[in-house]
């Protein structure tokens, strides 16, 4: 073991892909084991994901595999990473690789490693490894580990015997979604990694058996959990008990995590190994915690000091202690990681005073963007914060909700997760606050709706004046183009020879007097009209209630 707390484990690896201006369908170019190929057929046709639109992703599956001489099956962990090459098939497009490496699981019982280890450890590694096969991997910490509602919300399906699949996080990048699958495993008993299945990316309209998976939407028979919001929890007495227990606001999430980084059993997500599962996560939250390494040393910003016993913080009272850690995480310097201050303030907000003494630090410190900006996944840092601060259970309390959403610097999943709780005065009064009108997210709706109301009545009201004018004040006179009369010559009998007679002009008949004025008048009736109907039909398109107000169905809400 290295002085850093890394092991060096084994492993077996094969390279999946096509040669060259190949005519060939993908398959295993080359491996370390021969024995591979014949896992590898298995591997593919279970965990196929289809083809993904950016690279690289990663799938992570379970094998067993049999030992030709003893007949002993073993289990391993199999970490998948896709990537393109820089060869092109015999039509010209691009050649993608998949580099498969297995872990033999026993390796892992008394050294558990996260998944993003194993994928910064192989991801160095050249496409075709010479012996010695090993890498060095670091433990697990779970200070490292601050789930959300969205993976408090997986890992109890996921204990419940479902495939989950994300949905929303079509924009996150691929780092960030296998940190929210070890945050969802961190939460399940170790040994369920021998069953485990994962992909950071699948095609909805693909079958698949892989249980936590991320895609546009969930296919049929996939429970749905929106990335950052959490999902409906079916009533289910094991996973709404153990989802019962990980909101739990006294629960100390490293000490929960590292005792179940310590059951290492192999387990299966079946019906025969639930009990046992849940069990485990029940012992879970009343297991003594097990030794750990000392804390970090703290940031240079004055923070009162959190231990790690649970329930015992620095300061004697609630609402002082989360101002003083919530002061000392908007002062943790930029280029520093604000991760460990961060936890230490959640870890402080235990009930409901501390829930509003952070959400008025989020609203006084506008939501610590100066600090968590510049993070890789500052949206699920965010949405911590959110999750930490604003129960649904507890909305009437929320005294800092209007002022963050009427602050331009919200960032968009606290405000999403606030809409998705509207109080009914706040539902009421929704578009008529000024500030939010210049805010970009779901009230844009509000400007296109004004917007366009207002144009459709000032063109319709112009068009309609402009109309009665031309016609009132512009028309030409009759009388002025009227044709003169016509003056001929005739033969008279008296003594003047010639007599001139004068003709009046015929006229065609006439039309009523007020037709055409009628005609007109109608013509601008009805332009008024269609302006009021567009403007009161931009007035009842506001009004309607947007797509974050749907009504809340009777499960429980994560």
């Amino acid at each position: 073991m290295n002085g850093d707390g890394a092991r060096r484990i084994g492993f077996e690896w094969g390279l999946e892909g096509k040669e060259h201006g190949s005519y060939d369908e993908y398959g295993l170019l080359r491996w370390s084991a021969e024995r591979l190929a014949h896992v590898f057929d298995k591997l593919r046709a279970r965990y196929a994901a289809g083809t993904p639109s950016e690279l690289p992703q990663v799938t992570i599956a379970p094998a067993g595999i049999e030992d030709k001489d003893t007949g002993e099956k073993s289990h391993n962990v199999v970490l998948a990473i896709h990537t393109w090459s820089d060869h092109r098939d015999f039509t010209g497009r691009k050649v993608a690789y998949t580099r498969w490496f297995f872990v033999p699981y026993h390796q892992l019982q008394d050294h558990p490693v996260s998944y993003q280890a194993l994928y910064a450890a192989f991801d160095a590694l050249p496409l075709t490894p010479e012996p010695p096969l090993t890498v060095a991997v670091p433990a697990l910490d779970p200070r490292d580990v601050m789930p959300g509602s969205d993976a408090l919300a997986a890992a109890a399906l996921l204990a419940s015997g479902q495939q989950v699949c994300l949905v929303g996080a079509d924009g996150v990048p691929m780092a960030e979604r296998l940190r929210f699958v070890d945050t969802v495993m961190a939460l399940l008993p170790y040994g369920l990694r021998t069953r485990f299945s994962a992909a950071t990316w699948t095609s909805s309209t693909t079958k698949h058996r892989i249980k936590l998976s991320f895609a546009r939407y969930a296919p049929e028979g996939v429970q749905a959990v929106h990335w950052g919001q959490g999902a409906d929890i079916p009533l289910d007495k094991h996973s709404a008990e153990y989802h019962r227990i990980l909101r739990n606001r006294d629960v100390d999430y490293p000490d929960l995590i590292g005792w179940l980084a310590g059951q290492t059993e192999p387990l299966w997500f079946n019906d025969d190994d639930r009990p046992r599962v849940f069990e485990l996560l029940r012992q879970s939250a009343s297991q003594s915690p097990p030794p750990r390494p000392p804390d970090p040393a703290p940031a240079p910003a004055p923070a009162p000091a959190v231990s790690r016993q649970r329930g015992m913080v620095g300061a004697t009272q609630q609402g002082p202690t989360v101002d003083a850690l919530a002061q000392a995480l908007a002062d943790v310097a930029p280029t520093m990681d604000p991760r460990p201050a961060l936890n230490a303030l959640l870890k402080a907000v235990k009930d409901q005073p501390g829930r509003t003494a952070l959400g008025e630090a989020m609203s006084r410190h506008h939501c610590f963007r100066d600090v968590l900006d510049h993070q890789d996944d500052s949206a699920h840092l965010y949405e911590q914060l959110a999750a930490a601060a604003f129960l649904p259970d507890e909305k009437l309390s929320w005294t800092s909700c209007n002022a963050l959403l009427d602050a331009e610097s919200t960032p968009e999943v606290v405000r999403l997760r606030l809409e998705g709780q509207p109080s009914p005065q706040r539902r009421r009064l929704k578009g008529l606050n000024r500030p939010q009108w210049w805010r970009f997210g779901w009230v844009k709706r509000h400007r296109v709706a004004c917007a366009i109301g207002a144009l459709v009545f000032a063109f319709t009201l112009a068009g309609g004046a402009a109309l009665l004018y031309l016609h009132n004040d512009n028309a030409p006179n009759p009388q002025a183009f009227s044709p003169a009369p016509q003056t001929s010559l005739g033969e008279s009998t008296s003594a003047e020879p010639y007599m001139t007679y004068t003709q009046a002009p015929s006229s065609s008949p006439e039309t009523p007097a007020g037709l055409a004025g009628i005609s007109w008048d109608a013509i601008a009736i009805a332009c008024a009209v269609v302006g009021i109907a567009g403007s009161i039909g931009a007035v009842i398109y506001i009004r309607r209630p947007s797509r974050y107000e749907g009504s809340m169905t009777g499960r429980h809400r994560a």
